[in-house]
């Protein structure tokens, strides 16, 4: 049997091909390069900048797959002009930097590190006394972890930029940071196919602030203590799961805002100690699922262009009000929630009530088309105005109805109810402000019937 032939060309040329070289380690700072810009310009691709604790007043330009690695906390210092850092090339990895001092001009949008290249990472930095912390162009498969992101606290939440900001940027992570003071905590722009994780948002304008980004999910995060809440808009197929919308206070603050969304999931977060908890307008074929609705003003508000949506398992309690339909009635279900505020019965024991709920009030009606009116919000001429309306029905206002309501909370949180329930004590004070609750009920008669 004759021997196999072996071509020789190719050994030839891989005893002659040299090795690629192991990526090298640069020292910046003490015993080292004494600037970032002098270590970029001499490494190699790949290499590992390793930043020793100092302060360093440079911009740098990361135009090579490089890696800066601080250690003890160096500081990157713009001196309040332009980019801190820009990334250009993909690949590159940033960590352990304090990053400041980046340009305020808002068209300019100038951020403490702005990524234009993808492939990224930059995680456990400290970011501040920037316009924008994070600003994200057209990249992907990038992860954004564990960073502290401080706004300009001084400046009108106008005149600030975002923590991050994305555009055009898909298939990233967001996870694990933290952002205070920002305008808004997380843009979103035609930036669809992201995960956001884990990120501690409060004392922003918009904790999210979304649009034009279809199939994000959104896991573990918690927005807290904004002026308008979180609002995610003109999208589909978003995933909102265990989140904390909290204390949002603003004239026009929601927990949730869901505008002219698409075959959404909202579960098993917790909405509490908003002035709306969670808001509809122009949403279809969402779910939603299994949230604890507590201790808002108004604990859900749905308006008529709202169709074919799930509300179902969702523990609604302790809220002034529990829903409102100000525009109508649209064509959804709801389905086995618990309301604080049923007043039926349970004869079989099967869990489930066996009366049908109807939520949604007079009040909720007169706040939406009589504004003033909501200074009576929490007094006795409220209690005076629903047990009137109960006593002595002259307003079809909107409303809705759970058909088999649970009679017990189907999800189980720590209560933080603000309101909720009847005292003997507010029912004696209700009933002498049976005269000051009838009037705003008359008004709302003479608006039906004008």
């Amino acid at each position: 049997m004759p021997r196999p032939r072996i071509p020789l060309l190719p050994l030839i040329l891989c005893l002659f091909t040299p090795l690629p070289a192991h990526a090298a380690e640069l020292r910046v700072g003490s015993g080292g390069y004494p600037t970032l810009t002098e270590a970029i310009r001499a490494a190699k691709p790949g290499d590992t900048l390793r930043v020793m604790p100092g302060r360093y007043p440079e911009h740098l330009v990361l135009d090579k797959p490089l890696a800066l690695v601080g250690e003890g906390m160096p500081t990157v210092d713009g001196g309040g002009s332009g980019d801190v850092i820009f990334v250009k090339a993909p690949g590159c990895r940033i960590s352990g930097l304090h990053v400041t001092g980046s340009g305020r001009e808002v068209l300019s949008d100038t951020a403490a590190i702005k990524v234009e290249s993808s492939e990224a990472i930059v995680q456990d930095c400290l970011l501040d006394r920037c316009l924008y912390g994070l600003y994200l162009s057209a990249i992907q498969h990038s992860r954004f972890e564990r960073n502290v992101i401080q706004g300009l606290a001084e400046l009108p939440v106008g005149d600030r930029g975002d923590g991050i900001r994305l555009w055009n940027s898909s298939h990233n992570v967001i996870a694990g940071n933290r952002i205070e003071d920002t305008r808004d905590g997380i843009y979103f722009d035609a930036s669809p196919f992201n995960t956001v994780t884990d990120n501690a948002i409060r004392r922003v304008r918009y904790g999210l602030h979304y649009m034009y980004s279809d199939d994000n999910v959104f896991k573990g995060n918690r927005f807290t203590d904004t002026e308008a809440g979180s609002a995610v808009m003109f999208s589909r197929r978003i995933t909102l799961v265990d989140n904390l919308f909290s204390g949002n206070r603003g004239y026009r603050a929601y927990g949730l805002l869901i505008k002219d969304v698409e075959n959404s999931t909202v579960e098993d977060n917790e909405v509490s100690g908003n002035r709306t908890g969670i808001f509809l307008d122009g949403a279809t074929q969402v779910r939603v699922a299994r949230n604890w609705v507590v201790g808002n003003d108004l604990g859900l508000e749905v308006r008529g262009s709202t169709e074919g949506c799930l509300f179902t398992s969702n523990t609604i309690a302790g809220n002034t009000e529990s829903v409102a339909t100000p525009t109508g009635r649209g064509e959804n279900t709801w389905q086995g929630n618990y309301w604080s505020d049923y007043h039926g019965y349970d004869l079989d024991g099967d869990g489930k009530g066996d009366t049908p709920h109807e939520a949604g009030s007079v009040f909720s009606y007169l706040t939406e088309n009589f504004p003033p009116v909501r200074l009576f919000l929490m007094s006795p001429a409220i209690q005076a105005l629903e047990f009137a309306e109960r006593t002595f029905p002259l307003v079809d206002a909107p409303s809705i109805e759970d058909p088999a309501p649970a009679m017990h909370p189907t999800v189980r949180r720590a209560a933080r109810p603000r309101a909720g329930g009847t005292s003997t004590g507010l029912i004696v004070v209700a009933l002498g402000a049976l005269t000051l609750g009838l009037l705003p009920l008359l008004l709302a008669r003479k608006a039906f019937h004008a």
